[in-house]
């Protein structure tokens, strides 16, 4: 019998990670990450179909899952192997970084970090934490810029990569560029484009954006936490290939910062890990992928009205006019009894 491959897929909210892993844990495939631009399961089935071409039916023995995108596989696909991308990004970051003692991920929509302990394959989480929503640390807000500072590039993350080398070695013309002084995503966008229409250059732009994502990660995520100085830190996730973050986290922790292979594809790792640990033998075909879908929009189909929050606003404002009523109610009876 041949060896048998296990294909793991982080669907995140900007890019679909993948990585194949042979059933003796070694990574056969790792591609760079594929930015969906809003479209994740059409860029999962091509995705899909890139691993059908390589490794054929008989041999590709799983396809599991972690990421927001994959929310709903589950309940599409009943015994599929989905599992949460905080699991997926441990298990994969570990197994590529095994000496290290704390994760820093840097993904587009949040920022994690964990101090684990350990072996390789069993890794223990023994603190946590997670971006705030407000976007000034985020891989998005960094693309976003980018791509408005530079319109001349293409939409792929391989454009992106280039885009962002080219701004680090620009952004290096300003090695004592200040910080934004700006913590929100809107209000450190606001800083950007008023710098840009006072006739900034981007270069200097750009080099005070590295410097304020890198300190907003080190002060949101890693925080106070306490590990022991020189511990081994894994960078992961795909803003992680961008130097100047590399450089700026390093100068601001104690740890002995690390950058491993397979660094964009963590949670693929990881997802493909589970899948050899837990036997698992579902293979999900391209064709199937868009009941994924029908079953996304099913969630979706009364609109606004099916998000819970507005649910429990409307059921609150409905109760307090049901009060009101009744007290109004109540004071009509009892002038009707005076008179």
């Amino acid at each position: 019998m041949g060896l048998r491959f296990f294909a793991g897929f982080d669907i995140g909210s900007a890019a679909v990670h993948l990585a194949v892993m042979g059933g003796d844990r070694s990574i056969a495939f790792s591609p760079q990450p594929r930015l969906h631009r809003g479209k994740p399961l059409e860029a999962l089935k091509v995705a899909l179909a890139e691993v059908a071409a390589l490794f054929p039916r008989g041999s590709l023995t799983s396809t599991s899952f972690t990421g927001i995108g994959s929310t709903h596989f589950p309940e599409a696909f009943p015994g599929i192997l989905r599992e949460f991308d905080s699991v997926c990004i441990v298990r994969g970051a570990r197994f590529v970084e095994p000496g290290c003692e704390a994760i820093l991920h840097l993904g587009a929509r949040d920022a994690f970090f964990f101090h684990v302990a350990g072996d390789r394959l069993d890794p223990v989480v023994l603190d946590w934490g997670t971006s705030s929503k407000c976007g000034a640390g985020s891989g998005t807000l960094l693309e976003k810029q980018a791509r408005r500072l530079y319109p001349d590039r293409g939409g792929n993350l391989g454009t992106l990569r280039e885009t962002l080398e080219t701004a680090a070695a620009e952004a290096s013309r300003h090695p004592g560029a200040a910080p934004y002084n700006a913590r929100c995503g809107v209000v450190l966008q606001s800083d950007l484009i008023h710098d840009q229409n006072e006739g900034r250059p981007r270069d200097l732009i750009m080099a005070r954006l590295f410097r304020t994502i890198a300190s907003n990660i080190v002060q949101d995520v890693i925080g106070n936490r306490e590990v022991k100085p020189g511990a081994r830190m894994a960078l992961t996730g795909w803003p992680a290939g961008c130097a100047p973050l590399l450089d700026h986290i390093r100068a601001l922790t104690a740890f002995d910062l690390a950058r491993p292979e397979h660094f964009a594809n963590v949670g693929a790792v990881g997802a493909a890990l589970l899948a050899i640990e837990r036997g698992d033998r579902y293979v999900l075909e391209e064709g199937e992928v868009d009941e994924a879908v029908r079953v996304a929009r099913s969630h979706r189909q009364h609109g606004w009205l099916s998000i819970p929050s507005v649910q429990f606003v409307l059921v609150s404002v409905s109760y307090i006019f049901q009060l009101v009523f009744l007290f109004f109610m109540n004071r009509i009876n009892a002038l009707s009894c005076i008179a």
